[in-house]
């Protein structure tokens, strides 16, 4: 039975990364490790716990990175992703009565994290170059 550490060192290791003309070791999708704890007590009252992981591919801009064929695609998937991660937590902030989690795969994982029943903390890092802020 593997742990968690080790899961997460296979998923790192199996994650496809590629070269564009804007990262040399660019990561071509986006990871989510979910981790569920089942807590109960002699009542048999049971309390589940929920950590998600998410490692989210940045956008890209395709005329930057030059991408072509599998890249391309896989660009255009990692932007279509967090495309609909935005619209999720744009309708989450602005009350709107429907949440389109059902877009992507990345926000239907992600969903127990935004629906409002959660602690979420998002970690940002970006590159500081002044040509990446246009």
């Amino acid at each position: 039975e593997a742990s968690a550490s080790q899961l997460l060192l296979r998923g790192e290791r199996s994650k496809r990364r590629a070269a564009t003309a804007m990262n040399e070791r660019s990561s071509r999708a986006h990871s989510v490790f979910t981790l569920t704890l089942v807590q109960s007590d002699d009542s048999a009252r049971e309390v589940r716990s929920t950590l998600c992981l998410a490692d989210l591919g940045g956008s890209e801009q395709l005329k930057r990175s030059k991408a072509e064929g599998d890249k391309l695609r896989e660009a255009v998937q990692i932007n279509l992703g967090l495309l609909a991660l935005k619209n999720c937590v744009t309708a989450l902030t602005e009350g709107a009565r429907y949440v389109p989690y059902q877009n992507s795969k990345l926000t239907q994982l992600l969903m127990p994290g935004l629906s409002g029943h959660a602690q979420t903390v998002v970690v940002v890092c970006g590159s500081t170059d002044p040509v990446d802020a246009s």
